[in-house]
């Protein structure tokens, strides 16, 4: 998008389609933060955590909260006559905790809970058209409605995957695949109301939630944990109701904290007229910043998605990234961590022409794990491995990228690669080159300029579609 500074400091765009929709909103300081916002959005690295506070009965004009009319539900049963107050009959924390020692019955508890949201399948709201209009690659819901991923179903070339947190299992439900912005993934972190055991309902299921979720018992899913974990993913949250003291503790396991963009939360005016909104601000600053906005949730929704598509109508159709087809090469990158932003660089344009690129900062989780998932991935999963050698590489005596190597070397023995390739170092900006590496095929190749990616990328899809080599699976047979 094109822009410029006006005197009074706001940025107004060339294209008068993007200044009539940005017009919309209702003042300059707003009109700024979507454009902003907008931008982070295109760029692919925005996650989207939705609260229960957008979760509102669509068929009721006075749109009320789905977790109060599911805690009125509760409250209304005969055995809890007299243990619910008229003050806590809508917080659904306390009366299905109440409802649970009435009962002495998760499974009742369970049933009440699934059959109140089955009245709500096949819906959804504006707000959650909106967003579903948005290229949000991951949306993290703490609701256990379907309404975002019923959205996301009625958006014309999505193909949307769930998949939820249980606490109750020993061990994490798997994400098969990373997700894109055609193949976008809802993960609700409190449960789904399909799988009942998942439910965080009560203060019982809120406290051994997270100490299950502290403890990595069961662990988080490995994509979720490297998106979120990664400096450069921005948040967007929506009535997520940061007055609430857990989610201090959730969003700082969650690694949410510290990265490159401040995060931003659109909260309801209950939240700014809270007594405790000075202490929750006053701890979400510094390196834990959220920019906290008081924005009407469905009216913010479309004014960023009509911001988003007049941009991108703007900048035409060569804007939209492509994402590769499903069934499009895997590369791994082996790099020094020296020149991961020109191997960022590199993956991204691989990925712009169809090559699909094992990225180690979103798919793969720190810890105890990270050595043996990596030559796991070189071994058994990506279809290429691309070295990418440079001065900084060639001049370290150690490195976990000489790991990589060897892992690679060895794997490549069950090619035949007179017919096959696998290994291809290519070099950066500088022509050094590892003196086990010299004899392959691809090691002239510069990928600093585009030429040399475009060649690089040629190799590999060439190589790709040869009968043979995609009749094997892409595996050496």
């Amino acid at each position: 998008m094109s822009l410029r500074l006006q005197r009074d400091g706001m940025m107004q765009s060339e294209d008068p389609m993007v200044d009539e929709v940005i017009a919309a909103a209702t003042s300059d300081a707003d009109r700024k933060f979507i454009r902003a916002l907008a931008d982070r959005v295109r760029g692919g690295n925005c996650v989207l955590l939705l609260g229960p506070g957008v979760a509102v009965d669509p068929r009721s004009a006075d749109s009320p909260l789905l977790s109060t009319l599911l805690a009125h539900h509760l409250a209304s049963d005969p055995d809890l006559q007299g243990r619910c107050p008229p003050e806590m009959q809508g917080n659904l924390r306390y009366v299905a905790q109440q409802y649970f020692q009435a009962k002495r019955s998760l499974e009742e508890l369970h049933i009440e809970t699934c059959d109140f949201y089955r009245n709500y399948e096949g819906l959804t709201t504006d707000c959650h058209r909106h967003l579903a209009d948005l290229p949000f690659k991951l949306i993290i819901s703490t609701s256990p409605d379907d309404f975002m991923l019923q959205a996301l179903r009625g958006t014309q070339g999505k193909r949307p995957a769930a998949a939820h947190y249980d606490f109750r299992r020993p061990e994490a439900v798997r994400i098969d695949a990373p997700p894109t912005a055609a193949a976008p993934l809802v993960y609700y972190l409190y449960g789904r109301h399909a799988r009942p055991t998942s439910l965080v309902l009560s203060e019982n299921d809120l406290i051994e939630f997270l100490v299950d979720v502290v403890r990595g018992e069961p662990p988080l899913p490995d994509y979720l944990r490297g998106r979120l974990g990664d400096p450069e993913t921005t948040f967007l949250f929506i009535g997520f109701g940061f007055h609430n003291w857990y989610l201090r503790v959730l969003l700082h396991v969650l690694k949410v904290y510290g990265h490159t963009g401040k995060a931003v939360a659109i909260e309801d005016t209950g939240f700014f007229t809270h007594p405790d909104r000075s202490q929750t601000v006053g701890f979400f600053s510094g390196d834990r910043l959220v920019d906290f906005r008081p924005l009407p949730w469905d009216s913010f929704a479309r004014q960023l998605r009509d911001t988003y598509l007049a941009g991108m109508a703007s900048n035409g159709p060569a804007a939209v990234a492509a994402e590769p087809p499903a069934d499009a090469p895997e590369v791994f990158l082996c790099y020094a961590d020296e020149d991961r932003d020109a191997v960022e660089a590199l993956g991204e344009a691989l990925q712009s022409r169809g090559i699909r690129v094992w990225r180690d900062r979103q798919n793969l989780r720190t810890g105890q794990r990270w050595a043996l998932t990596l030559t796991d991935v070189i071994e058994k999963q990506v279809n290429y491995v691309v070295v990418v050698q440079s001065a900084s590489m060639v001049a370290r005596a150690e490195g976990y990228f000489r790991t990589e190597i060897e892992v690679a070397l060895r794997r490549r023995t069950n090619f035949d690669e007179s017919r096959f390739v696998f290994l291809l170092p290519v070099t950066l900006a500088g022509g050094s080159r590892m003196a086990s590496l010299k004899a392959l095929h691809g090691s002239d190749i510069d990928v600093a300029s585009d030429t040399g990616i475009a060649r690089l990328a040629k190799i590999i899809l060439d190589d790709w579609a040869l009968p043979l080599r995609r009749g094997a699976g892409g595996r050496a047979v």
